[in-house]
C-alpha cells in the first residue's frame, strides 16, 4: 500500500509541473537593450530537436511566432520593415527530450517491539515513470556582430497528448512564451 502511495505521488508531482514551465534567462549585461527596438525571424523560424514527425509542424511554428510577436509588440518591439532595419534576430528552439525517474522503496518488517532494523523478512520494490520534457528556447542575436544577447528559456514537461485541441495548444504556448518574454529586457536594463 505504502508503495503505491509513492508512486501515486510522484506521478502527482509529474502531473502538477506540466501547466507550471520553469523559466530562465541570460543576457549580456553590457549592451543596452534600448537600441534593440526592431527584430526579425531567423530562418527557419523554429528549430526542432529531434526532428520528429510527432513534434514538428507548421501550426505549432505559427503559434510561436504569434506568441512572441503578440508579446514583443507590447512592450513596443515590433517587426522590422524598409525604414527600420531590425537589430536583432529571434532563433527559436523546441527542444523534447525523454526522462526516466526511478522510485525504490525498501523496508523491513518487524514486531511491535523489534528493533530499528526490524525482526522478519524484508521488501524492496522499484517502480519507473518515463516522461518527457519539453523546452522552448528563445534567442535574440545582435544583427550587427551575429553575438547572442539574450536568451530565455521555458521548460516543462510533455505530453502529447495533453492538448488535444487547438485551442488547448495554442493557450500553453501563448502562456509559455509569455512567461519567458515577461523577463525582457533584463531587469539590470
Amino acid at each position: 500500500m505504502f508503495r503505491m502511495l509513492g508512486v501515486f505521488l510522484a506521478v502527482l508531482v509529474l502531473a502538477g509541473c506540466q501547466s507550471v514551465p520553469t523559466i530562465s534567462q541570460d543576457y549580456d549585461k553590457n549592451q543596452s537593450f534600448a537600441e534593440y527596438k526592431y527584430y526579425e525571424w531567423n530562418k527557419p523560424k523554429l528549430q526542432y530537436q529531434p526532428d520528429d514527425v510527432r513534434i514538428k509542424s507548421d501550426l505549432t511554428e505559427e503559434r510561436i511566432v504569434e506568441a512572441v510577436n503578440h508579446e514583443l509588440n507590447t512592450k513596443g518591439i515590433v517587426l522590422a520593415d524598409k525604414i527600420h532595419p531590425a537589430r536583432f534576430t529571434v532563433k527559436t528552439y523546441l527542444i523534447i527530450e525523454n526522462r526516466t525517474e526511478q522510485f525504490n522503496d525498501w523496508s523491513m518488517w518487524g514486531g511491535y517491539w523489534g528493533s530499528s532494523w526490524g525482526v522478519g523478512p524484508g521488501y524492496n520494490h522499484s517502480s519507473t515513470i518515463y516522461y518527457s520534457l519539453a523546452t522552448l528556447q528563445l534567442d535574440f542575436i545582435d544583427t550587427t556582430n551575429g553575438k547572442l544577447i539574450w536568451r530565455g528559456s521555458g521548460i516543462q514537461t510533455f505530453d502529447f497528448e495533453q492538448s488535444k485541441t487547438p485551442e488547448q495548444r495554442e493557450t500553453v504556448i501563448k502562456k509559455t512564451v509569455a512567461e519567458i518574454l515577461k523577463q525582457y529586457p533584463p531587469t539590470a536594463f
